[in-house]
């Protein structure tokens, strides 16, 4: 039996994906799946330190991805 491919996230669908190639209900799933891949949305930072924190944290998720 299949996962539920529209009730994943993103990055599992991504990795199911990944490990099975030849499953092309997935793979549509994933084509077509509305939205931006686990999306993180940072406020406008207001001091140095708040600069620096968000710009570590988008570089650790860009080094991740």
């Amino acid at each position: 039996m299949k996962p539920d491919f529209e009730k994943m996230s993103f990055r599992d669908l991504r990795t199911y994906v990944l490990e099975h190639r030849d499953d092309l209900d997935a793979l549509h799933v994933l084509f077509f799946k509305k939205g931006t891949p686990d999306p993180k949305t940072y406020g406008t930072p207001q001091t140095p330190e708040e600069w620096q924190e968000q710009e570590e944290a988008m570089r650790h998720r860009i080094n991740r991805d």
